[in-house]
């Protein structure tokens, strides 16, 4: 990935508050906490691959996971640790090349990742997810959706950003060897008429259409290694 592009990101969001960027980071992932919690609950070893600020490794953290985050720019990590300091949370992180993890390999219960999986494409993605699996037997990954764009923010780091559906991704997922258990949005897209349609179907009906048609911000993903 383009060298400098995520630490001036990560600097971006910190102007911008710790506690605001936390609380939006925060409230997207509402998902991704309540499955990992249903389908691996803590006590467990969590690696974050590609981690940035590690705002929602803070979350998992919080909830009792321990955490080890990794990421390939030093800037970023600097920055992430000040992050973690300031909200108190005992976080480890380390610099890592997400597609050379060899000591980190069956050293985890879960290896995660958000934000990270969609700046490569085709094989290279199907790789890296398989580098995930080596890490770890449980697999959450989180990647955006076309909708994602709703998101100014997003577009500084967008020029290298491919986006899925989900049945596009749960065919990467396969390929790289694993068994996918659950597909799920992440994000509310922010129109209107995500809000008439979310106020006119019931809940049940409106999450289905999201999980199908990829109508969210994000897909998310738990898969499990299979055997052998």
């Amino acid at each position: 990935m383009t060298s400098g592009r995520w630490s001036r990101y990560a600097r971006r969001h910190l102007q911008a508050g710790g506690i605001r960027i936390a609380y939006e980071a925060w409230s997207s992932h509402v998902p991704t906490l309540s499955y990992l919690l249903q389908f691996r609950p803590p006590p467990a070893r969590l690696l974050s691959i590609g981690c940035g600020l590690g705002l929602v490794d803070l979350l998992l953290a919080g909830h009792g996971y321990e955490v080890t985050s990794i990421d390939d720019d030093e800037e970023v990590l600097e920055s992430a640790r000040a992050l973690a300091q300031r909200f108190g949370a005992g976080l480890r992180f380390e610099a890592a090349d997400a597609f050379h993890l060899d000591r980190y390999h069956d050293g985890f219960d879960i290896a995660f990742s958000a934000g990270l999986v969609e700046h490569w494409n085709g094989r290279r993605t199907v790789e890296l997810l398989a580098e995930h699996a080596r890490c770890a037997p449980l697999v959450q990954v989180e990647v955006p959706t076309r909708h994602t764009f709703h998101a100014v923010s997003v577009r500084e780091v967008a020029e290298d950003m491919h986006v899925f559906t989900p049945r596009e991704f749960a065919a990467r997922v396969r390929e790289a060897g694993l068994q996918v258990e659950k597909l799920y949005p992440t994000g509310g897209v922010p129109t209107r008429t995500r809000q008439v349609l979310e106020s006119l179907l019931p809940p049940f009906l409106f999450r289905r259409l999201q999980r199908l048609a990829g109508y969210s911000m994000g897909i998310g993903c738990i898969a499990r290694r299979l055997p052998g």
